[in-house]
């Protein structure tokens, strides 16, 4: 039953992580093709979804962190429990 939890764990976490590339990619993606657009209304479009899209990554970035600290204090928190034990 711990090996399933530990694949589920790892599995969310490179599920995030590959959200994450993929949030890059289309934040680096719509600002490039801010440049090399001609129509102003569409160079607008495209940086304002750019960056829609990098406050989207710096928002996944601060979850998964936060996320992963917490995470982390309950592994240390059983530790404690479980070294005091013994």
């Amino acid at each position: 039953m711990t090996r399933f939890f530990q694949f589920v764990i790892v599995g969310i976490i490179l599920g995030a992580v590959l959200m994450l590339l993929a949030s890059i990619v289309s934040s680096c993606y719509f600002f490039i093709t801010t440049f090399t657009l001609s129509d102003f209304e569409e160079r607008t479009a495209s940086f304002v979804l750019g960056a829609v899209s990098a406050l989207f990554t710096y928002g996944m970035l601060r979850i998964l962190m936060n996320a992963l600290q917490v995470f982390s204090d309950k592994l240390d928190a059983i530790k404690k429990r479980y070294e005091s034990n013994n």
